[in-house]
């Protein structure tokens, strides 16, 4: 007469429970794949490494009266100082672009606003190598930036290196997203796709680099 045995049951749920456990270890592992690929797909495109070298060439032109680029004088500024080594330039900081009265019309401080609007950006960051190369979580970036400002390759450049790196946002149906309308809200933590109103639509971030040149104190 065979033996019954009494622990199938139980044997059973074991099974299920283990292998339940490791198919939503897989899962989570494939969403979070997923999730930083779509993120990656949207770093360093080529059409919007051409927008960032249309404006690093913009902010290296200006001049000031003795002729030393404006960029580089805030630069070296920030290098002399026990302060973080980095700069935003946002939509509004126009008047850096305004060198001297003989320039009634305001030209570059006009087309740094179109640019600023037609090239659809957020925001504008000048960062020190060695900046980057310590760089840890900060409440001046969203996690989305931050993720892409780790990826920057500083390996071999020197200490006074500073990169610009630029966030730009497009909504899908093509229309432009309003300056600083996304960047404003820190909130997105998972790389997904930040969503306005529904009648807006919803945008989209993109992320580009450039080294810009080495400032020297």
């Amino acid at each position: 007469m065979k033996k019954k045995n009494g622990f199938v049951f139980v044997e059973t749920m074991i099974v299920v429970v283990v292998l339940v456990s490791i198919l939503l270890i897989i899962y989570s592992s494939y969403t979070s794949l997923i999730s930083m690929e779509r993120r990656q797909a949207r770093y360093d495109d080529p059409a919007f490494i051409y927008k960032t070298k249309i404006v690093a060439d913009f902010l290296l032109s200006v001049t000031d009266i003795a002729g030393e680029k404006v960029i580089y004088n805030r630069l070296k500024e920030v290098v002399s100082s026990d302060a973080e080594q980095f700069i935003f330039i946002q939509s509004d900081d126009r008047d850096m672009f305004y060198v001297t009265d003989e320039n009634p019309e305001n030209i570059r401080q006009n087309f740094f606003m179109r640019m600023y609007n037609d090239l659809n950006i957020q925001t504008i960051l000048l960062i020190n190598k060695n900046e980057l190369d310590k760089i840890g979580k900060n409440n001046s970036f969203t996690d989305d930036f931050y993720e892409y400002l780790k990826t920057i390759d500083t390996s071999e450049d020197g200490k006074n290196q500073f990169y610009i790196a630029i966030v730009y946002a497009e909504k899908v149906n093509g229309t432009k997203c309003k300056p600083n309308e996304l960047f404003e809200q820190n909130n997105n933590t998972n790389g997904a796709d930040a969503s306005l109103t529904k009648n807006e639509g919803t945008c989209t971030y993109y992320y580009s680099s450039l080294k810009l040149g080495e400032v020297i104190e």
